[in-house]
């Protein structure tokens, strides 16, 4: 909630923070990166389970699958006309990737499958990671531009 009428948020350091910084530092996006870079490493951590990277990776897509089915249904009903038809198309193009990887879920894997899985599971993990230090150094060096440039709410020797 800002704090008067200079637009600063004070969030849980103490720092002063502009809206706009503190809209982008509970950035659904960024939450969405860490659970998947969180379930991907449990996935791959788990010794027990041999099939866990590859159920993991399945669920992931299937996420992803049911939030661009999500955005061609939003886009298809603000539609009319000619553009209504393109959109109904994509609609029915993400709809059966939907269904093909539901079709595709529970099957039993041999080993070989196992490792394919386990492989695509590291390099999505690796991906996941590398957008994840993107986001972290952006989220450092706006918070190293505040350090350098504004002066806490409560700092002894200034005002």
């Amino acid at each position: 909630m800002p704090d008067g009428p200079t637009g600063k948020v004070v969030n849980h350091r103490k720092w002063s923070m502009t809206a706009l910084q503190s809209v982008m530092e509970s950035d659904e996006s960024k939450n969405d990166v860490v659970k998947r870079m969180n379930s991907l490493a449990r996935a791959l951590e788990e010794h027990e389970d041999k099939s866990g990277p590859i159920r993991t990776v399945r669920e992931l897509n299937h996420e992803q699958l049911k939030l661009e089915f999500f955005f061609a249904q939003k886009d298809t009903a603000l539609k009319r006309g000619a553009r209504d038809l393109h959109a109904r198309k994509e609609l029915k193009v993400a709809e059966s990737k939907s269904c093909r990887v539901c079709e595709h879920g529970g099957e039993d894997e041999d080993a070989v499958k196992i490792q394919e899985g386990s492989q695509v599971a590291v390099e999505m993990l690796r991906d996941v990671r590398s957008q994840y230090e993107v986001l972290f150094n952006c989220i450092i060096s706006d918070t190293d531009e505040n350090l350098l440039f504004e002066q806490p709410p409560n700092f002894p020797y200034g005002n």
